[in-house]
């Protein structure tokens, strides 16, 4: 496990646990099922079944993070605040 200080965004290529193809982050979730949805990168989406489900923790590896602009910087913030306030409750 790597650490990272918040979410990172749509568009991150990640390597996670017990999985040898990167993964690219497609979704970010804020309910404790999963912190994230990706897909296997290069192939990208090829049909439902195939997306990933993975927890922060789960991460190895940041191969590349997605883009980043204000709007986006403060929705991660927001999200990250919501899943670490969820958390202590």
């Amino acid at each position: 496990m790597i650490d990272i200080n918040g979410l990172l965004p749509i568009g991150s290529v990640i390597k996670i646990k017990d999985y040898k193809q990167p993964v690219m982050i497609i979704k970010i979730n804020t309910t404790n099922e999963a912190d994230y949805y990706g897909v296997e990168h290069p192939i990208g989406y090829d049909n439902s079944e195939k997306i990933i489900k993975f927890m922060m923790n789960d991460i190895e590896k940041v191969f590349f993070i997605g883009r980043i602009d204000k709007k986006v910087e403060i929705d991660l913030v927001k999200k990250t605040i919501k899943k670490k306030i969820g958390k202590e409750q």
